[in-house]
């Protein structure tokens, strides 16, 4: 029996009856699809802008979700091999009819999510088929106009035959199962293709502006600064090796200020990268306290723990800066969303 699909993975290829044939049905790869965009929108900087609007980030988990959840139920269909109970079979029907429109709302929400409106209209193409699942959900009551069952006898794993009145006739056709899910694997991966494609190409078009203006080079000339306020703080008594710690704690802030304003210009800056705003922060109080603590009364002790504390905060800038440089330099799609946390 074929595994349904995991996050990241689509569903394996099945081999389904149809009559005196065999087709085999390829793997979904909607489920993959999914992953690849999942990547692409938790791209740190695309991910903090679209969580400040709740509503639409929830939503749009919760279709990138229900992609992956439908591909489960319309694989294990694929895998009904021969049964022949009917209660099993109507099960099986409704439910795979319904995997089909839950799959389409969501590739359609989730293109709204992203902002990608005419990309969303594709999904109606697949019309048809939903009005195979509207028919079987509303069977007894087809907008006032028709009424809606299915032939029994006719039902097997793979397909059953759909009737439908109307107030002067009748009409009959089969539903082949496997057609339907062919159907919606082209368009709906088309659709996915496409969104992954957008995605990623404006991501592309934005590393291209900032790939050249390096993070790392706003930290080429810190290690003399750095060297010199330990030794200050070292020698509060000092008076030279003091004034030299003075000034080039002012260097450092300084640093950090460009180093802030360039990730602002990026759209990583406040709020995208935890771990950086974190060491920012830290790197701000320890500059407060030497300003405070580069003074002969001070503890030379205390001066110096908050000395090397900022020599290891500002190496961690120095780690994440050129992480974000790897990243810049880097296709979205070769490995989205990886930096240090």
């Amino acid at each position: 029996m074929t595994n349904p699909p995991h996050r990241g993975q689509g569903a394996g290829a099945s081999d389904v009856v149809v009559g005196p044939m065999t087709v085999t049905v390829e793997p979904p790869g909607l489920d993959h699809r999914i992953s690849t965009l999942r990547d692409l929108v938790n791209e740190p900087r695309r991910s903090a802008e679209l969580r400040r609007e709740a509503r639409r980030w929830n939503q749009l988990c919760s279709c990138m979700d229900a992609v992956g959840d439908a591909e489960y139920a319309t694989a294990a269909h694929a895998d009904l091999g021969d049964v022949t109970d009917p209660g099993q079979l109507y099960l099986a029907h409704f439910g795979f009819v319904q995997a089909l429109y839950l799959q389409q709302d969501a590739v359609r929400h989730l293109c709204e999510c992203l902002g990608f409106a005419d990309l969303a209209k594709n999904v109606d193409a697949l019309d048809d088929v939903k009005q195979v699942r509207n028919d079987l959900a509303h069977m007894t009551n087809r907008a006032g106009r028709r009424f809606v069952g299915v032939v029994r006898a006719t039902m097997t794993a793979q397909k059953f035959v759909r009737y439908s009145f109307g107030e002067y006739d009748l009409q009959q056709g089969e539903i082949v199962c496997c057609d339907l899910l062919l159907k919606q694997q082209s368009v709906l991966g088309k659709v996915l293709d496409d969104a992954i494609a957008l995605l990623a190409d404006d991501e592309r078009r934005h590393r291209a502006v900032f790939r050249s203006d390096m993070l790392s080079t706003i930290f080429d000339k810190i290690g003399y600064p750095m060297e010199k306020i330990v030794v200050g703080a070292r020698h509060l008594q000092k008076e030279d090796d003091r004034a030299v710690a003075v000034a080039m704690v002012e260097v450092i802030s300084d640093t950090m200020t460009k180093f802030q304003e360039a990730l602002a210009r990026r759209g990583w800056f406040p709020s995208v990268h935890p771990s950086v705003d974190h060491d920012l922060g830290i790197g701000r109080r320890a500059v407060e306290r030497l300003r405070q603590l580069l003074n002969p009364e001070a503890d030379s002790i205390d001066a110096e723990a908050m000395a090397l504390l900022l020599t290891t905060t500002v190496r961690r800038l120095v780690e994440s800066a050129k992480d974000l440089d790897e990243h810049y330099a880097e296709d979205p799609l070769a490995r989205p969303g990886v930096t240090r946390s």
